[in-house]
């Protein structure tokens, strides 16, 4: 499924019931605080205004006003997530498709962050827009997408290749890869390894030879291999993956970890934190969760933190604001 054919199933999800909200007026005198019903069912119609906007739009008819309505929602959005206003699983995946829709990097990883949570709460189209806002975030900072959501075929109904074996795509509700993934070499891998890579891992000194480590490169086929399967053997190889210094390997880990939420590990969430913010201070951007700090316990630079209640759902509150 791509982005455009979920428009319309997002349309059709949100039912006849959101058009009947009426959006809350400004009160004279001293403002009213939205209770979170209300809060909800304006999230909610929001969708259903982006999805009109998108299902009506054409390459010759993105124009100013179009432009305009998108601004508007993705700022509204963002005043209720400031104001810590997402209740429901379904909320999160709302304002993660409003997000989506945005304007740059930095909504398009929030919107990443919100779906994840989604996800882990098997929130309507939450799995497939945490892979899908992760990969036009990574082409908007010139990066490859890893989970080939974002096509520029004419058919958008068909995905570009990925690496990613299906065993991980089926996770994020996307469909087989064409063509499927690489086997490796050699002997076949096991998830069995993992515990041995983890500790040849450990034993590797600081600073050793360039050259890829055989830990790291078994790792990396495990996982392409589709090797994979509980979510204990994400969450290793995650971590595994993660003490490599490469982009690429990075990005596989922030995907294993991912995968590891949506299996229900009780510390996947903190894994995706972790992983996602060694990703992005690798690539030269400002982490985003605080998980990375400096000698004094500080979070490293640059930093531009989620808004609280993201930070809140990761369990990385402690966080300092910069």
């Amino acid at each position: 499924m791509d982005v455009r054919s979920l428009h319309s199933l997002v349309a059709l999800s949100l039912g006849l019931a959101a058009l009947l909200v009426a959006r809350p007026l400004a009160p004279q005198g001293k403002a009213k605080k939205p209770t979170q019903k209300e809060l909800s069912a304006e999230l909610a119609l929001l969708v259903e205004e982006d999805q009109r906007d998108q299902d009506a739009w054409t390459d010759n008819s993105r124009d100013a006003e179009f432009s305009r309505n998108q601004t508007v929602r993705r700022n509204r959005a963002m005043e209720i997530l400031a104001l810590g206003g997402l209740g429901p699983p379904v909320d999160w995946s709302n304002a993660a498709m409003l997000l989506q829709h945005g304007d740059g990097p930095e909504d398009y990883l929030l919107a990443h962050l919100l779906a994840l949570r989604a996800g882990q709460e098997d929130a309507p189209f939450g799995r497939f827009l945490s892979a899908a806002a992760f990969d036009r975030y990574l082409r908007s900072i010139g990066r490859a997408q890893v989970f080939g959501t974002q096509s520029t075929s004419p058919d958008p109904s068909v995905p570009i290749p990925s690496a990613l074996p299906d065993s991980l795509r089926t996770l994020f509700t996307l469909p087989a890869a064409p063509g499927g993934a690489a086997k490796p070499r050699g002997k076949a891998p096991s998830a069995r390894e993992l515990p041995r890579l983890l500790a040849q891992a450990a034993a590797t000194p600081a600073g050793a030879a360039a050259a890829t480590p055989d830990w790291l490169v078994r790792g990396r086929e495990l996982v392409l291999a589709g090797a994979l399967g509980s979510a204990r053997e994400y969450h290793d190889a995650a971590r595994l993956l993660a003490l490599s210094a490469g982009l690429a390997d990075l990005e596989l880990a922030h995907a294993c970890a991912c995968a590891a939420v949506l299996k229900g590990h009780e510390q996947g969430l903190e894994l995706a934190a972790g992983t996602l913010d060694r990703l992005l201070l690798a690539a030269g951007r400002p982490q985003c969760l605080g998980t990375a700090r400096d000698p004094a316990g500080e979070p490293r630079e640059p930093v531009q933190l989620a808004p609280e209640i993201v930070l809140r759902a990761y369990g990385v509150l402690a966080a300092r604001r910069k």
